[in-house]
């Protein structure tokens, strides 16, 4: 990660689709915002036992079976010390979910610069790394599974934080540590990335 070149300068529902090619879909969960939370803006990952699980903007992390029942709203980010407002969708590693919250962390009332987190299927959840402002902040995209030489990386990007317009960092969930990260130096790179990476060729895309 030292070398990097930019390429171009309150009803919420869950969906399924049907197959084509019908255009018709199925509600299977209608969130409730004082039980279920709210905005889940994030995509959803398959986790163990074929569970759907994804976080919601107002702190909860849930799981749905694939038909719509049952539904449960497994863990509440408690913004101090888990962290707030997680936005990017679930990357599944070893029996665990890992996740970003863009806010909250160690400093109170969603001042904090963001966390990674994991969460296991039964709600168990740890805060692993609390973001420095220097290191990154407001982590937006999911997290980015990579495997070199028989240990896995996640990568991912922050929205601000570093030198001021974003990072691009490297997670080792073994030490718990951002191990590389790459400040975006606006406008020549480009600033503020909202999304995860993309692996292809040994390359990472975003």
């Amino acid at each position: 990660m030292t070398t990097f070149t930019p390429l171009l300068a309150c009803a919420f529902t869950l969906m399924m689709a049907a197959p084509a090619p019908a255009a018709a879909y199925n509600v299977l969960k209608t969130f409730n915002c004082a039980t279920d939370g709210c905005q889940p803006e994030a995509g959803l990952t398959v986790g163990p036992g074929q569970q759907l699980y994804g976080p919601t903007i107002f702190g909860s992390v849930y799981s749905i079976d694939p038909t719509g029942a049952p539904f449960a709203n497994l863990h509440q980010l408690n913004d101090t010390p888990e962290g707030a407002k997680p936005a990017a969708r679930l990357t599944r590693h070893a029996g665990w979910l890992y996740g970003v919250a863009q806010a909250g962390g160690l400093a109170p009332g969603a001042a904090g610069h963001g966390t990674i987190y994991r969460m296991d299927s039964g709600g168990n959840l740890q805060w692993l790394h609390q973001f420095s402002g220097a290191d990154g902040s407001r982590p937006l995209g999911q997290l980015l599974k990579v495997t070199i030489a028989g240990q896995t990386f996640f990568y991912g990007t922050t929205m601000a934080g570093g030198t001021g317009f974003g990072t691009l960092f490297k997670f080792d969930p073994v030490s718990l540590s951002i191990v590389a990260s790459y400040n975006f130096a606006a406008p020549s790179d480009g600033n503020a990335p909202l999304t995860g990476l993309t692996l292809h060729n040994n390359q990472l895309y975003g």
